[in-house]
């Protein structure tokens, strides 16, 4: 949005918008330059996996499908997945480094903590889907239904600080695959 209202405002004068800092500057009143540099890294983690597809993000497909699924994606590598982690940890470090002056900034943090940690728990789904230890799996399985009940109890309180309850049970909905994936436990 912050780009397209750039370009659309003039383009001549923002092709070579650095969108981070103006990000932090004018999204969220953020002096320092980290709230936006972690929202565009951020937003930007899916490409380090390397796997692209229309319409989505390969996180989106690890938190939606379920275990079996993933194990049967083609075109996903590990190590690919490990750079993804690794940027989304990189991230995670910023976290706490802003200078946001909005009145909503301690709710932006918390927004922004739970994506981070959704985007942990994709990851490691997707590590569960090809682990071959079946003990392993199964505390994998354990850790991920303990996870998967505090990332969702927080997206709930995060919902009704911004939106009406409308909608809410229509988007936890969308996790019930994977919960069916740790319930097995």
């Amino acid at each position: 949005f912050a780009a397209g209202a750039a370009y659309s405002w003039c383009l001549d004068a923002n092709r070579d918008l650095d969108l981070a800092p103006a990000l932090s500057w004018h999204a969220f009143d953020d002096r320092s330059g980290t709230m936006g540099r972690l929202a565009y890294d951020l937003g930007n983690a899916y490409q380090a996996s390397g796997f692209r597809m229309h319409n989505a993000t390969v996180f989106h497909r690890l938190l939606v499908r379920s275990l079996p699924e993933l194990a049967a994606m083609k075109g996903v590598q590990n190590y690919k997945m490990l750079d993804a982690l690794a940027l989304v940890e990189q991230c995670a470090g910023l976290l706490d480094a802003d200078k946001m002056t909005r009145p909503d900034a301690p709710l932006i943090r918390r927004e922004f903590a739970n994506t981070i940690r959704l985007l942990r728990h994709a990851i490691r789904r997707w590590q569960l889907a090809f682990e071959p230890d079946a003990a392993a799996a199964a505390r994998a399985k354990q850790e991920l239904k303990t996870d998967l009940a505090a990332c969702l109890e927080e997206y709930r309180a995060i919902w009704l600080e911004r939106n009406r309850p409308g909608g809410l049970e229509d988007s936890t909905a969308r996790f019930e695959t994977i919960k069916k994936d740790v319930d097995l436990v």
